[in-house]
């Protein structure tokens, strides 16, 4: 990385944002330093944009690019991904059915209680990144399949 730092934004309320310097940060054990490359939003970003969300930075929905890991994470630097929005606690009764989106115990909201998406770098714990690389084949797939089944509309007409 050429900088040290990077520019955040901070929603401070009332549909205000201002941007403060912060040093980009550095990963520590299973985890992964992500470079933002892309961000989708959702009703609560419009919540926070509103009320504001002084404690970290907001983001939940990001995909990006490992640039930096900690000791034993599991992906390698280079890889492309999306990140889970939150980070669950492996071992309550919803996360040991699978069920994570519905854990009891969750570590952290991502752009809520932690630092999340809205910004150059940030950090997750490795498993709640995805690797895009893995399933890129099939997205290719649905993706043609999604196009041929709108034009199959279009036909019919």
């Amino acid at each position: 990385m050429k900088n040290e730092f990077m520019n955040v934004p901070i929603f401070t309320g009332e549909g205000k944002v201002h941007f403060e310097e912060r040093k980009i940060p550095t990963p520590g054990d299973n985890q992964l330093l992500i470079q933002a490359k892309a961000n989708l939003l959702c009703g609560s970003d419009r919540n926070q944009f509103y009320n504001g969300s002084p404690q970290c930075i907001p983001g939940h929905e990001g995909a990006g690019v490992i640039v930096d890991k900690g000791k034993n994470a599991k992906f390698d630097i280079g890889m492309k991904g999306a990140v889970y929005l939150y980070d669950y606690c492996h071992k309550c009764r919803s996360c040991q059915l699978g069920l994570t989106n519905q854990c009891l115990h969750k570590n952290c909201d991502y752009g809520f209680n932690v630092d999340g998406a809205f910004c150059e770098y940030y950090l997750v714990n490795d498993y709640v990144f995805f690797s895009l690389f893995q399933r890129w084949i099939e997205l290719r797939q649905i993706k043609v399949f999604c196009v041929l089944y709108v034009l199959s509309f279009y036909e019919q007409e």
